[in-house]
């Protein structure tokens, strides 16, 4: 199952990502960051080369994937497909975590299963509404900072608060 985190700078998405991984580390499966920043994850390993951080990802089996600015790492755009489609094979869950749902190719939006959207521009929301089945997407333009909207393909959406490192659901 794959996840998809979106919202503009200073929504929280990044702060989101974060409290899953911490919660994901308690579980028998590792936590692999790629944050080109190099800020600081509670994770097993951790890489700010894209090159690097894909050839680990390859190597290795069933393991919790973070990709933070996920639409920004040029050097990986290309294999973002791959990290989509194949990585699944590999036991892999992978989060994707971008700014723009523009910058992902729609291969990718279409194998999330999972997204969390924080505040973001009016195209991008309406991109999602229709990628996830959800009208009710295109509400992520009204959002305050700490907020988003969760949903699965399938779910229904439902609005959460990201209160200091945790959120209300």
């Amino acid at each position: 199952m794959h996840t998809l985190i979106s919202g503009g700078t200073e929504s929280g998405k990044t702060t989101l990502a974060k409290v899953i991984a911490k919660k994901l580390r308690l579980v028998n499966k590792p936590v692999v960051v790629c944050d080109i920043l190099g800020s600081a994850w509670d994770c097993n390993v951790m890489f700010d080369d894209p090159e690097e951080f894909l050839a680990y990802v390859q190597r290795v089996q069933s393991c919790y994937v973070f990709i933070d600015e996920a639409g920004e790492v040029n050097s990986l755009h290309k294999e973002l497909s791959w990290l989509a489609t194949r990585s699944r094979h590999y036991g892999h869950s992978v989060f994707f975590i971008s700014q723009r749902v523009m910058a992902l190719k729609p291969i990718v939006r279409s194998q999330c299963t999972v997204l969390h959207t924080f505040a973001m521009n009016y195209n991008d929301s309406k991109i999602l509404a229709m990628d996830f089945n959800h009208p009710e997407l295109i509400d992520a333009t009204k959002l305050q900072q700490g907020h988003f909207l969760s949903c699965t393909r399938f779910g229904r959406v439902e609005r959460k608060i990201l209160f200091n490192g945790r959120t209300n659901g």
